[in-house]
């Protein structure tokens, strides 16, 4: 005998609940949390509508959220987008920067396993071209969560590098 009375089918299984639960989640769009099942639960429309008598604790929401094809993990991720194989930049590349870095190279010292000089041949000009080139990082005031909820059936898709305004650091 179960000492907490009888029961043998959960909530979600009984009538729509478990498709509104699901709808009022979509609402919410990506960021969803097992409090908002409690939140949404805790309306006296809702437990009107589902013949409840108070909402659920977090730990049952949690659950739910399992029995809901939820888990808590890293977002599946897809390809950044940024720009960089659009027409216009690909002509641009190919056009300008290419043809000039190709002009540049003729002045520029080449090197072995980066300490010695690869020709020792006197350079047709007497002044050398230094390639320089950076790394950058860009820190977002709104970056994006990691790990959150995310349904069994969500798929990667490609989204931009960064949400919000941004900081760019460079380093030569």
């Amino acid at each position: 005998m179960n000492l907490y009375g009888s029961w043998n089918v959960s909530l979600l299984d009984k009538g729509d609940l478990a498709e509104a639960i699901h709808r009022h989640l979509q609402s919410i769009r990506k960021y969803v949390r097992a409090q908002d099942i409690v939140d949404y639960l805790a309306q006296p429309n809702v437990q009107q509508k589902h013949g409840l008598k108070k909402t659920i604790s977090l730990a049952t929401a949690q659950r739910w959220m399992h029995m809901m094809d939820f888990r808590w993990t890293k977002s599946p991720s897809g390809q950044y987008v940024d720009g960089h194989k659009r027409d216009d930049v690909v002509t641009y590349h190919q056009k300008k920067i290419l043809p000039l870095i190709a002009e540049l190279f003729i002045h520029m010292r080449t090197w072995k396993d980066g300490l010695e000089e690869a020709s020792d041949e006197p350079h047709p000009h007497t002044q050398h071209v230094v390639l320089w080139f950076h790394d950058e990082s860009t820190f977002y005031a709104n970056d994006r969560c990691k790990v959150y909820w995310v349904h069994r059936n969500k798929t990667a898709k490609p989204h931009p590098k960064g949400e919000g305004a941004s900081l760019m650091v460079a380093d030569f």
